[in-house]
């Protein structure tokens, strides 16, 4: 019993010590405006960060696919970084669908204070003819 009493205790220090260090991250991007959004974050933290986001706190957010696709904070501009998105059914990398890359653009320009808006898609050369 002492034996498993101890691993607990060092699981549940370690576990403590990352969470210290993970929020301690984000809370320099935050004090520099910029702040991330990924399924690996706690939904307290996503959803802090999505109210500084509409508060005006922050001004840049560094997101997975999911917060383009599914969240509806309205920006001024988009940056797509990759087209290609892990697949674990195929273990592989495959293309993000034409309609998911216009999805993520169209979260531009949803301000109604911006007449202009810009998306810039960052992508593997032989994906520009689209």
């Amino acid at each position: 019993k002492k034996k498993i009493t101890k691993k607990k205790k060092r699981k549940k220090k370690i576990k403590s010590l990352a969470e210290k260090e993970i929020n301690f991250s984000i809370n320099d991007l935050i004090k520099k405006k910029i702040g991330i959004h990924h399924a690996g974050l706690s939904e307290k933290n996503k959803n802090s960060i999505e109210n500084l986001f509409r508060k005006g706190k922050i001004n840049i957010i560094i997101s997975t696919s999911t917060l383009a696709w599914g969240i509806n904070l309205p920006v001024t501009d988009v940056i797509i970084k990759g087209t290609k998105v892990y697949s674990p059914e195929i273990s592989s990398w495959k293309e993000i669908s034409d309609l998911n890359v216009i999805q993520m653009i169209g979260r531009a320009g949803r301000i109604k204070s911006t007449k202009q808006s810009e998306a810039i898609i960052i992508t593997s050369f032989k994906k520009l003819a689209y």
